[in-house]
């Protein structure tokens, strides 16, 4: 499945910033204010922005394979040969 171009965008978002900032506010203020099921609302956002994040990266990959387009790659080279 490919995603529009605004959905991926929204969806993104979503994963990257919004559900684990929701976590981390609920985990941390609903601990201290006795809110229900602290660790299970936290560990549920967790995995919905573990599944989200998955399937943007199957979308991502699909997206670029099936476009023929080269995927952009880090900024930052990361040297696996033991030097430096």
């Amino acid at each position: 499945m490919i995603f529009p171009s605004k959905v991926f965008d929204f969806l993104k978002w979503l994963c990257i910033i919004a559900l684990p900032a929701i976590s981390s506010f609920y985990g941390t203020v609903g601990g201290k204010l006795g809110w229900p099921a602290v660790e299970a609302v936290t560990l549920i956002l967790a995995n919905v922005a573990l599944l989200l994040g998955t399937l943007l990266g199957i979308s991502n990959y699909k997206y670029y394979h099936q476009t023929g387009l080269n995927m952009p790659e880090d900024e930052t080279e990361v040297d696996n040969n033991g030097e430096g």
